[in-house]
């Protein structure tokens, strides 16, 4: 049944590999102006990001919250997507076109300007409009001149006692290697002269990453940033010279994994060794202080430059950014965190899906199901179905999926009181989860030691989907209990991202999910899904056997419509049949909470189409696809977004919802997505309107 008979404990290839070549997306030709470019379209999501942080109708420390994550999203989409350009650049290979046909030149071209954009309006917008109404409630960030005597002398305690022993400066010696500076980390180039030394030399002092960026005073409402306490200090850590200048800097660095895909036998260690060298990748950005003058700015962009021509790197003069203001938005989550209730959102309620009696197999077994989140309780539903199954002594088997969990999740605890009780265990973990690799290599490694089999999956494909299959023995034959989700398996996020899964005993899911498990476990027989749609195998070709069918519906006059909800929609074999179907006259509606290449609204080629993103206190996250079907409409929900690397280099797994009760559900939720008063409706020129007429970025370039 599930994996009886697999004794690998890896991926390896077979029909999984099989079935990903199979679909790769076919030739389409669309006009050129047809697409929206997608870096852009990430970015015009940041903005909106950044819009919500400057909504005074937002409590305070959640529009901190915002600018925070503007913070973190453009971190990693350095680390990541401009990385990836960079490195076509560096290795000059053929280029790679986008989506929308441009080069990595163009590419990067288009990027600078819209990411000076939004900064320029976080910087000298929002932040300071942030910590002036943050002064109003006595929150302040205090700079050294700012403060008191008292207050002086109490941070050069805290100097002494926390920091002087881990604050480690390292001089720049001439003709030699430049000091590595760490991915992310803040740090002071401190100019001193010596007493003995004719010139002036360089001193870098990283910020510690073990203490708070910002120093609270005693009250708890009072901070001084961590590089104005070290700053202060400079001349008693450099004891030995005299400091004539001091300006903070921030370099990023690639953070993509280079796989060799087809040469990986050991895909564990292969990921283990590009993490190790991450600290070590290309710099693709440099923040500065605006202050720094410019020849100080040249010498230290010229050593990165020098550091980064044995590391395949562009690193030049455009990829400089100069900051008024705080390097580093993300750490404002210091701030967002501060415990005042008035100032955040209320506190939500979290309903229990489940009932506390009979067993959650019985109440699965009489009917699905359907969890919504964060409304209902993780802890209540899915953690519930883990925990059962691992006490229940009728449950012969667990088989789960593992993406991205919380730090200390349950689940994977419960797991090894699973295979305690005598339970059969398989967990397959996705150690190429982009930043979350260490984490899920070590949880496998803890997982095997305790005995678990523990599956990586295969090299050239992530595991994405949500899943889990347990099989249970009842009256002398096997049944199996099932989940399929849109979301990680993971309570942090549970309660901050707008989810949704099924929990059933449906014997058609159950059987095709452990199919899939074989099959990621190395199985060499091709599976066949009747009822689930599954990424690699019949998930695009389904996708678009349904638009069409749409379009066939409408040309026969009858009923066809599509209403979507996915985090992106960047698949240009998808647009094309949303395109076709738009014009035989169905009416599609998405909701695309990020990036959106699809143009919407355009007179001969997507009048009938209409694209709606949402932006809020949740991360909306839910994927939602709807199909009309003249009347018998279909309904799944699943893992899945509509780009190209879901539907062709992803595992990933969406289930059909057949329940009325559970469909009326799905309805509600995409018509109340669809006529929020704060949505944005995208508009056919690639800008962003929302309803109250405000107008975001244009996903737009030249």
């Amino acid at each position: 049944m599930m994996m009886e008979k697999r004794a690998a404990n890896q991926g390896q290839p077979g029909v999984l590999e099989t079935a990903a070549v199979g679909a790769r997306p076919g030739e389409v030709s669309l006009p050129s102006d047809a697409l929206q470019n997608m870096e852009l379209s990430g970015l015009a999501f940041n903005d909106r990001v950044l819009q919500l942080g400057m909504d005074r109708g937002n409590p305070l420390l959640e529009r901190v919250r915002f600018l925070a994550i503007l913070g973190n999203n453009l971190d990693e989409f350095f680390m990541t997507r401009v990385a990836g350009f960079k490195q076509q650049l560096a290795i000059g290979t053929p280029p790679k076109l986008t989506l929308d046909g441009r080069t990595p030149e163009e590419q990067l071209a288009m990027i600078g300007p819209a990411t000076r954009t939004l900064l320029d309006t976080a910087y000298r917008e929002a932040l300071p409009t942030l910590c002036e109404e943050l002064g109003a409630h006595g929150i302040r960030l205090l700079s050294w001149s700012e403060l008191e005597p008292e207050e002086v002398g109490y941070l050069e305690s805290v100097y002494a006692a926390e920091l002087e022993a881990v604050v480690r400066p390292v001089s720049v010696v001439p003709e030699a290697r430049f000091p590595h500076v760490r991915n992310l980390r803040p740090a002071l180039l401190v100019t001193i002269i010596r007493p003995d030394e004719a010139k002036p030399n360089l001193v870098i002092v990283e910020l510690p990453s073990d203490v708070p960026r910002f120093i609270p005073l005693p009250g708890g409402r009072r901070f001084v940033p961590l590089e104005e306490v070290l700053r202060s200090n400079l001349p008693r850590l450099l004891d030995r010279g005299t400091v004539l200048e001091s300006y903070l800097f921030r370099v990023t660095r690639s953070g993509n994994l280079r796989l060799a895909n087809d040469e990986i036998a050991d895909i564990v260690g292969a990921v283990a060794e590009n993490v190790a060298r991450r600290p070590f990748q290309p710099v693709v950005r440099l923040e500065v202080e605006a202050s720094m003058p410019p020849s100080v700015r040249g010498q230290l962009l010229g050593e990165l430059q020098h550091e980064a021509r044995s590391r395949l790197s562009t690193l030049g003069e455009e990829d400089v950014y100069s900051i008024e203001g705080l390097i580093d938005l993300s750490r404002l989550e210091e701030i967002a965190g501060l415990p005042v209730p008035e100032l955040h959102f209320p506190l939500a309620k979290r309903s229990r899906p489940v009932r506390k009696r009979p067993s959650i197999f019985e109440q699965m077994g009489a009917r699905s199901i359907l969890v919504r989140f964060p409304r209902d309780s993780f802890e209540k539903s899915v953690e519930r179905f883990v925990i059962e199954a691992a006490n229940d002594p009728k449950v012969r088997s667990i088989a789960i999926t593992l993406y991205r969990t919380d730090r200390a999740s349950r689940i994977v605890r419960v797991l090894r009181r699973a295979h305690r009780n005598g339970k059969k265990v398989v967990a397959l973990i996705e150690v190429k989860a982009s930043f979350d690799e260490r984490r899920n290599i070590e949880r496998g490694r803890a997982l095997e030691a305790a005995g678990i089999r523990v599956l990586y999956g295969p090299p050239s494909l992530k595991v994405h989907a949500k899943i889990a299959n347990v099989v249970r023995e009842e009256d002398g034959g096997m049944r199996l209990y099932s989940y399929v989700g849109t979301g990680n398996l993971n309570a942090s996020t549970a309660a901050t991202y707008t989810d949704l899964g099924i929990l059933t005993a449906d014997p058609r899911i159950g059987e095709e999910l452990g199919a899939l498990f074989d099959a990621m476990a190395g199985g060499g027989t091709m599976p066949r899904f009747d009822s689930l749609l599954v990424a690699p195998f019949n998930m695009r070709s389904r996708f678009l056997e349904l638009i069409e069918r749409e379009g066939a519906h409408a040309r026969r006059g009858g009923d066809g419509g599509i209403t979507v909800k996915v985090n992106g929609l960047a698949d240009r074999e998808i647009i094309a049949a949303l395109y076709r179907a738009s014009a035989a006259g169905v009416r599609i509606r998405l909701v695309i909470r990020g990036i959106c290449a699809l143009r919407p609204k355009v007179p001969g080629l997507s009048e009938n189409i209409e694209v709606v993103s949402i932006a809020g206190r949740y991360l909306e996250h839910s994927r939602i696809y709807r199909f009309a079907n003249g009347g018998e409409a279909e309904y799944f929900i699943g893992s899945a977004d509509w780009r190209g690397r879901n539907l062709s280099r992803r595992v990933e797994v969406a289930t059909p919802v057949t329940d009325p009760g559970y469909r009326d559900v799905l309805d509600i939720i995409l018509a109340e997505d669809l006529a929020r008063p704060d949505a944005w409706d995208l508009l056919p020129d690639g800008s962003y309107q929302r309803r109250d007429g405000r107008i975001a970025a244009s996903v737009q370039g030249p």
